[in-house]
């Protein structure tokens, strides 16, 4: 039996998900990662040493596999040395330190950059590690780092990975970085998501005695990966993943950017227009524990539409559907767990919706369905809640999680002949949710939120 792995390098820990040529989950793992400011910093070490740690676990399961793909975080960089270790911690996504560079760049440049991209981090870690930089023979993204300790291979990225660090996805060539005082030659060869890398490295195939001709084919970034699980492949369809994050991405025949949009490169050719919010689920973790999620759902599914608003955003900055440097937490105190829990799902359904009315204003569609993945799929409270603020039908596929996005992309150019085919035969719906009688309410209670987000932001 023909399987497949894919392993997603999270902010908040790995997961590696194992499955035969269907689809079918045969193993599943994940590892929590204990960084102390992850939000910023993350040394990639622990990332392999977690990943080492779960492949070593599920190595009797991996007889027959076949190819191995990983995701993670876009925008997330790494400077690596001679010796492919890296010179420091990795420089996360939701690190904002970079404000000043990325407006640096655009005025150089002439091209989007927010300090969310790894090209700003980049010209912000050459100001302030002047050292180190000078060290530097190689910038590798998260996924790139991870499949490089698979192969033995640094060099090599892909077009999700690339675009926040400089890479032209209708040219299909670096930018000139040289501008701004960067070197084009530290940055990986590009090649579509899929692609094949390597055979497993000798070395690790000896290790974990596994079969040497496994397959490690180029990743993608996490967004692009969800987006993929969740069955929005094709031209057209929409997804929506919440994560520590909110990611709106779909597929369009022509390229969409703008302040606030940018559009990565479909393995297929076409375009993936959409929009990241620093907004997502981390407030869940952070305030709540996992056993008082039970309770804390059955009360919202008993008390939504509720007219309790809060902000939900932990750190500072937000990026998507509005830009505001400034922004952060905004909080109710005289909110108790319960209710505070429910105005935080409706706060980010508020948020999506925002985005999705932007989404549908640009494009000149009009969107019925949205397909969602994420971590915000497993409360079926919050997923009613907000295809009644979207006044949208969410699809939900059985496997809507990035890993399986990775996994979708291993069998892409291996068991399959494209990511249409592989969606095809490995995607499977769990369940639809259409809007309930509460989107009367919700229509007017938007219009409030927006309001007072407006007058809370100023």
């Amino acid at each position: 039996m023909d399987k497949l792995l894919g392993i997603d390098i999270g902010t908040q820990g790995a997961r590696l998900l194992l499955t035969d040529s269907k689809g079918v989950v045969i193993r599943e793992i994940n590892k929590d990662f204990d960084f102390e400011n992850g939000r910023i910093e993350q040394d990639p070490n622990i990332w392999w040493k977690s990943t080492l740690s779960c492949l070593k676990e599920i190595r009797e399961d991996c007889i027959g596999l076949k190819s191995i793909s990983v995701t993670s975080t876009s925008g997330t960089i790494i400077p690596l040395g001679n010796d492919n270790n890296p010179l420091h911690d990795a420089l996360m996504y939701s690190d904002t330190r970079s404000s000043v560079e990325s407006k640096e760049i655009e005025e150089i440049l002439g091209v989007n950059v927010k300090p969310s991209y790894s090209l700003s981090k980049m010209l912000w870690f050459k100001k302030n590690y002047p050292q180190k930089y000078r060290e530097v023979r190689k910038w590798v993204h998260a996924t790139d780092f991870i499949i490089g300790k698979l192969t033995g291979i640094y060099s090599i990225t892909d077009y999700t990975n690339a675009l926040k660090s400089g890479f032209d996805v209708s040219e299909l060539k670096w930018i000139n970085i040289n501008k701004i005082g960067l070197d084009v030659n530290h940055l990986p060869k590009v090649v579509a998501p899929g692609s094949l890398v390597s055979n497993i490295s000798t070395e690790l195939s000896e290790l974990l005695r596994l079969d040497k001709n496994i397959q490690i084919v180029a990743g993608l970034t996490d967004g692009c990966a969800s987006q993929f699980a969740s069955g929005a492949c094709e031209i057209g369809q929409w997804s929506s993943t919440i994560g520590t994050t909110l990611v709106l991405k779909g597929v369009s025949e022509k390229l969409i950017q703008n302040e606030v949009f940018y559009s990565h490169k479909h393995p297929d050719g076409y375009y993936l227009p959409g929009g990241a919010s620093n907004m997502g689920d981390d407030w869940i973790s952070k305030w709540y524990t996992k056993d008082e999620l039970m309770n804390l759902n059955k009360y919202a599914n008993q008390e939504y539409p509720s007219e309790k608003f809060i902000y939900p955003l932990l750190i500072k900055g937000e990026r998507f559907p509005f830009q505001c440097e400034e922004a952060n937490l905004i909080d109710d105190k005289y909110l108790n767990d319960k209710q505070r829990y429910l105005a935080g799902l409706e706060a980010v359904g508020y948020i999506e919706k925002m985005a999705f009315d932007s989404i549908e204003k640009i494009t000149e569609s009009d969107i019925e369905q949205v397909f969602v993945a994420g971590g915000g799929t497993k409360s079926e409270a919050w997923l009613q809640i907000r295809s009644s603020i979207l006044n949208k039908q969410l699809i939900v596929t059985e496997n809507p999680n990035a890993a399986f996005g990775a996994v979708l992309i291993a069998a892409s150019q291996t068991l399959y002949n494209s990511l249409s085919e592989a969606k095809n035969n490995m995607i499977h719906i769990n369940k639809i949710i259409k809007p309930d009688d509460s989107n009367t309410q919700y229509k007017k209670l938007f219009k409030k939120y927006k309001e007072w987000l407006r007058l809370n932001l100023n």
